[in-house]
């Protein structure tokens, strides 16, 4: 298994970072509005709080960029990269595949995942705020001890680099020859390779092979 595990944001500078949210957080969430000129790349967090409670379900709703060059809808753009702790990133849809929701009312344009959670958006020129409303998708309300997640926007000034090669050298995995190589994701039998193993892993991914011997 092969993983790109790189982090591009933890050069990125914090621009918000809110209080911990929970079920009784008035409206299950708060507003953003986040100066973010300069901006080449935009990182949205969700982490957990760090309490041990699950079932934090998170939803950025109505997110979007605004500037000179107007209104940019990034449920519309889509992201660069984007992790969940549980479940699927997903617009209009919450991390288990369910309706968005914030206080009963359906969530027209969002994003929904589950904390901890990162999604890196690309920022055109001309894009100087980021707006939003984080809050706590209804599912993560009704877990037995309710979410509690602490939402946190950063801004690289450089673009993300969404693959990286990632490489192995075949002496670590008891090689010394040639091997046969099978991407078990795509079930195709790639070109033998020597000396050592390489692939394009998109970022926060992974690839998974089978190498064996030639004879």
């Amino acid at each position: 298994a092969l993983f790109n595990a790189r982090e591009d944001y933890e050069t990125a500078r914090k621009l918000e970072e809110t209080k911990v949210i929970d079920r009784h957080t008035p409206g299950q969430g708060v507003e953003l509005d986040v100066d973010i000129t300069g901006a080449k790349t935009l990182h949205l967090m969700a982490d957990d709080a760090g309490d041990g409670i699950t079932g934090d379900h998170v939803v950025w709703s109505d997110p979007r960029l605004t500037g000179p060059a107007g209104e940019l809808r990034l449920t519309k753009q889509g992201w660069l990269s984007a992790s969940t702790g549980w479940g699927t990133v997903a617009v209009g849809k919450d991390a288990g595949g369910g309706p968005l929701s914030i206080q009963g009312k359906p969530v027209a344009d969002g994003i929904g995942a589950h904390a901890p959670a990162h999604l890196a958006f690309a920022v055109p020129p001309g894009y100087t705020r980021f707006q939003a409303f984080a809050g706590l998708d209804d599912v993560g309300v009704g877990t037995p001890y309710g979410a509690t997640v602490r939402f946190r926007v950063l801004a690289s000034d450089t673009a993300v680099t969404t693959s990286a090669t990632v490489r192995v050298p075949l002496a670590d995995l008891g090689f010394s020859g040639e091997v046969k190589v099978r991407d078990l994701w795509t079930h195709t039998n790639l070109a033998p390779v020597k000396g050592e193993l390489s692939a394009e892993v998109p970022a926060h991914g992974a690839r998974l092979f089978r190498v064996g011997p030639q004879n």
